[in-house]
């Protein structure tokens, strides 16, 4: 009895999954759908992956805005200013900013749309000679560059010169003999002996430049290698012109001045190192960041008695 109802179980089981199985059957060919777990499709080729798009370039930085010249005052106004003063002492005028012309990466501001067009014909024709440096000083010594006062200058034979203070100009004044030559004498003493500021950077080597290619820069006198070295410079000069002065980095980062050697010289960042040593330099190249920091800190308060 028992037995036989266990295989009545076991039949009943049985039909009712071939009900089941002809059920599902019948779905599908009437156009149903199997379940999902059940459910197959072709296989289908992976849509092509579009490459990923080029990471953009960083953009190039900016220019450097070039530097004021003459605090502003227009240079033009030396020679057009009418006469304020019996011994010839012209009047400096202030330029403006909807009138400015860059040379020799500075920026100078002029008076008037005709001092503009004055100066843009001729720029050199107008500025102060010794690159603005007070005449009285730079008649001292070669290291005497300290830059004049744009309000304290003079006409001397068809040339502006100007001078620290009131004060420089009256004793100037008093004894001129002798003053402007040795003046000139030691201002065209080149800086960093001659070499090229830019063949460090283009070249990555020292090179003696030419004194036919020579250019003024903040009171200093530059031999530039070639024509296309003196190019480059006049674009940006201070991005040429080495750090400190050109005085060696590692005493600069001690507090101390120190005459450097032309030809030993790390080109970081785009900023040219000087140094005095070659262990000097091996420190620097080890860990330029950490000097450079040291260097910089420290040069704001040699930089007054360079």
């Amino acid at each position: 009895m028992r037995s036989r109802s266990w295989h009545s179980r076991t039949s009943g089981l049985v039909s009712a999954a071939i009900v089941l199985t002809l059920a599902i059957a019948g779905a599908v060919s009437a156009g149903g759908k199997e379940p999902k777990q059940a459910q197959t499709e072709p296989a289908q080729a992976e849509p092509a992956q579009a490459s990923p798009a080029a990471s953009p370039k960083p953009a190039a930085p900016a220019p450097a805005i070039p530097e004021l010249a003459l605090h502003g005052y227009c240079p033009v106004s030396y020679r057009l200013a009418e006469a304020d003063s019996p011994d010839g002492l012209r009047k400096a005028v202030r330029g403006e900013k909807n009138h400015q012309y860059v040379f020799a990466g500075r920026r100078y501001m002029l008076s008037s749309a005709h001092a503009k067009k004055l100066f843009e014909q001729d720029p050199t024709a107008y500025l102060p000679e010794l690159d603005g440096c007070c005449l009285l000083s730079m008649s001292k010594s070669p290291r005497s560059r300290i830059l004049g006062d744009p309000k304290c200058f003079m006409n001397l034979g068809g040339k502006i010169y100007l001078f620290e203070s009131y004060e420089r100009q009256t004793a100037f004044v008093a004894n001129p003999r002798g003053v402007i030559e040795k003046a000139r004498k030691n201002f065209e003493q080149p800086h960093n002996q001659g070499f090229c500021p830019v063949s460090y950077q283009t070249k990555n080597v020292a090179v003696k430049g030419d004194p036919k290619q020579k250019v003024a820069f903040h009171g200093y006198v530059h031999w530039m290698a070639s024509p296309e070295a003196k190019r480059k410079f006049l674009e940006n000069p201070a991005r040429y012109v080495p750090q400190y002065m050109g005085h060696c980095t590692e005493a600069v980062s001690k507090h101390m001045l120190k005459p450097a050697r032309p030809d030993l010289f790390t080109v970081f960042n785009g900023k040219t190192y000087l140094f005095a040593s070659d262990s000097g330099k091996k420190e620097f190249d080890a860990d330029p960041n950490k000097w450079i920091e040291r260097a910089d800190a420290a040069w704001f308060t040699l930089k007054d008695v360079n």
